[in-house]
């Protein structure tokens, strides 16, 4: 009995301290931890596979696809020439494998969980997978927010899901499933195989984007499970974030800490091409005072828009405040120390 539960012991001892597996493509190292020789293999040709969709034309009008593309402006590139393969592997330190609901899975930190179902779906999905994980390690403002109730539209990954009741929804204009529906979009728009099946993940994909499908803050608000649980000090704000709202596309969250919601915390992630900054909103100085991501990010000032708190967590310091007091004044508002 002693030696069988040596034995036992022996083979935990090794699963927890396994080498990794190194996959290595261009200059990328990337360790690979849990998977079969021929899970790493499929998991290797993904990514060797993610910019084959370039070389092919479009087979659309080209006003139509300057409408609904939105690469250049999320990527920063053209799609022809971009390398979406090296923005995939910079933001990924390691694969590891994890067998439960989740085909795949960013930890936060640039820790990609791999489960069964990423190896049960074709190429392209995988590889949108892999773009929509990526973009999770870019910031933690990227999470998922809940979808609205009744939310009309349907998984076309998860057919029996129910969206409305999920956080597979999000509040940036600029989270991971816009940066999912844009490179689902390119491929779609050209004579590449599967373009049909990735103009219906498309449009699965970008109807998660809450504030491109509700173009007006107090229209996405006014949404009866969000609208429930707002603090009742953003709602005397209503006015200022209109005038916000009309200069740009802006999409807003709830901010936590520990656990409970503090005050009404709103965003938006870009200001315009020139400006990409990310403003973070407050109800009021005591709000601020008390959220996570003032302590977070002390060293910034924190400024005045009209009547909200502004703090600029990825700014450049008092650079900022002049060129945001000339936006903000367009639209009417002032701002200040």
């Amino acid at each position: 009995m002693i030696k069988n539960f040596l034995l036992i012991l022996i083979v935990l001892m090794n699963s927890l301290f396994a080498k990794a597996s190194i996959l290595q493509i261009k200059q990328f190292a990337i360790p690979v931890l849990g998977f079969t020789k021929a899970q790493e293999k499929d998991l290797k040709d993904v990514l060797l596979n993610i910019n084959q969709y370039r070389k092919y034309r479009l087979r659309i009008p080209k006003n139509v696809y300057q409408h609904y593309s939105r690469f250049q402006e999320l990527f920063g590139g053209d799609f022809k020439t971009f390398d979406l393969q090296k923005w995939v592997l910079k933001r990924i330190q390691e694969f590891r494998f994890r067998n439960d609901w989740a085909a795949a899975l960013n930890a936060g930190n640039g820790t990609i969980y791999i489960g069964d179902e990423f190896f049960s779906v074709a190429q392209l999905e995988k590889i949108y997978l892999l773009v929509h994980e990526a973009r999770h390690t870019d910031s933690p403002i990227y999470g998922h927010v809940q979808c609205p109730k009744n939310f009309p539209f349907i998984s076309i990954g998860s057919p029996r899901a129910n969206l409305s009741k999920l956080q597979v929804c999000d509040s940036y204009a600029n989270g991971a499933y816009a940066y999912q529906a844009a490179f689902l979009y390119e491929v779609f728009a050209r004579n590449a195989p599967g373009n049909d099946a990735a103009g219906y993940m498309y449009s699965s994909s970008i109807a998660r984007v809450l504030p491109l499908l509700k173009r007006t803050v107090i229209q996405y608000y006014g949404d009866e499970n969000l609208i429930e649980d707002a603090p009742q000090e953003f709602k005397k704000h209503k006015e200022v974030i209109a005038k916000l709202n009309a200069y740009r596309n802006f999409s807003f969250r709830k901010a936590w800490f520990n656990g409970t919601s503090v005050g009404y915390i709103s965003s938006f992630s870009r200001l315009n091409a020139q400006y990409p900054y990310t403003l973070i909103f407050y109800a009021s100085r005591e709000s601020a005072k008390k959220s996570f991501l003032e302590k977070q990010h002390f060293k910034y000032p924190v400024y005045r828009v009209g009547s909200l708190i502004v703090l600029c967590p990825l700014g450049d310091g008092g650079n900022i405040l002049p060129k945001l007091t000339v936006i903000f004044s367009t639209i009417g508002l002032q701002m200040g120390n």
